[in-house]
C-alpha cells in the first residue's frame, strides 16, 4: 500500500499547531483550529476556523459533496481540550482528503511549599485521555487507503507526547512519553496517564500547556477514517492533578485549587465550584442548626 496519507496528515497537524500558537498571559489562553490539509476531489471546504481567547473555544468545519464528506471540530476550556477529524470518500475518482484539528489550553501555574527554605520541587502530571481511532478501506477492486492519527501533548519545562496512528490494514504506530496509571492505550485509549518527573521552581509562575492534534485521511471509493477525541484530553477530576511531595501544592485561577481540578465545563453545567461548595456546606450547617433549635432535638440515623 502506497504511503499516500501519512505525510499529508503529518503536514496538516503541523499546520494546525502553527495556526494555534501558545500565548503567555496571566489568564488561561485557549486556542482552536478546525480545517483540512487537503480536500481531495471534495468541493472547496473554505477557510479553516481558528480562534484564540480566554473563554471556552468551540469550532466546527464540515464540507461534502458526491465525492465525500469531511468534518473537524476543536474544543478548549481551562484544563480541558478536545478535537475530532473524520473523512469519508464515496464513488468516483477520489483523491486524498484529510481534515485536521487542534486545540490547546495554556496558563501559568504557581507551585508552593510549606517549607520556607525549599526553592524547587519534583513534579509529574496526571491526565485523562479518552478517544478512538478508526480506519477502513473501501472498494477492494481499486486502490484505497485510510489513516487516523492523534498527538496529545503536555508542555511542562519541555514537551511530552502521546502519538498514535492507525491504518486501514490494522497496523498501529504508537509512541509515548507517558506511563499508564489506569485504563488502556491503543486504538481506543481510555484512562489516566502520568508524565515523567521534572523539576519546577517554587514561588514562581511556571508555564503549562496541554494540547491535542488530530487528523484523518481517506482516498479511494468507500474509504473512511475517524480520529474522535471530542472533549477528552484533560486534567483529571476526583484525584490529585500533579504528583507532589508532602507540603507542596499548586494553584491556577479558580479551576486548579490546592492540586484539585474543577472542570469549568462541569461548573457551567451546574456543578458547584470551590467557593460554591463552601457556601453550600455552610448553608447546610445553618439549616441543620435552625432545625435543631426549632425542635429541641437532634435527628439520629436509624440503624437497619
Amino acid at each position: 500500500m502506497r504511503p499516500v496519507l501519512m505525510p499529508m496528515i503529518a503536514g496538516g497537524l503541523a499546520l494546525a499547531a502553527l495556526a494555534a500558537p501558545s500565548v503567555a498571559a496571566a489568564a488561561p489562553i485557549l486556542t482552536g483550529f478546525a480545517g483540512v490539509s487537503n480536500s481531495g476531489s471534495i468541493g472547496s471546504c473554505g477557510e479553516p476556523r481558528t480562534e484564540t481567547k480566554s473563554s471556552a473555544v468551540s469550532l466546527a468545519m464540515t464540507c461534502g459533496d458526491r465525492f465525500g464528506v469531511l468534518t473537524s471540530t476543536a474544543f478548549a476550556e481551562a484544563g480541558h481540550v478536545g478535537a475530532t477529524a473524520s473523512a469519508a470518500t464515496f464513488g468516483g475518482t477520489s483523491t486524498p482528503a484529510a481534515p485536521v484539528a487542534n486545540a490547546t489550553y495554556s496558563d501559568f501555574l504557581m507551585f508552593t511549599s510549606s517549607d520556607p527554605n525549599a526553592t524547587e520541587a519534583e513534579v509529574s502530571v496526571n491526565l485523562f485521555v479518552d478517544g478512538v481511532l478508526n480506519a477502513a478501506g473501501g472498494d477492494p477492486s481499486v486502490f484505497t487507503q485510510a489513516v487516523a492519527a492523534f498527538d496529545a501533548f503536555v508542555v511542562l519545562t519541555g514537551r511530552l507526547d502521546i502519538r498514535e496512528s492507525l491504518k486501514d490494514d490494522g497496523s498501529l504506530f504508537a509512541q509515548s512519553n507517558f506511563g499508564l496509571v489506569s485504563g488502556v492505550l491503543g486504538p481506543a485509549p481510555h484512562g489516566v496517564v502520568r508524565s515523567p518527573t521534572v523539576i519546577v521552581p517554587l514561588n514562581q509562575l511556571v508555564f503549562f500547556e496541554i494540547g491535542l492534534e488530530v487528523g484523518s485521511g481517506a482516498v479511494g471509493p468507500g474509504a473512511s477514517a475517524r480520529s474522535e477525541f471530542g472533549h477528552t484530553f484533560a486534567l483529571p477530576t476526583g484525584m490529585d492533578v500533579f504528583n507532589l511531595a508532602d507540603g507542596v501544592t499548586v494553584n491556577a485561577g479558580d479551576y486548579l485549587v490546592n492540586n484539585r481540578y474543577f472542570d469549568p465545563a462541569l461548573v457551567s453545567a451546574g456543578v458547584p465550584d470551590p467557593a460554591g461548595w463552601a457556601l453550600m456546606i455552610t448553608g447546610l450547617g445553618l439549616v441543620g442548626a435552625t432545625l435543631r433549635r426549632r425542635t429541641g432535638r437532634s435527628f439520629p440515623i436509624e440503624q437497619a
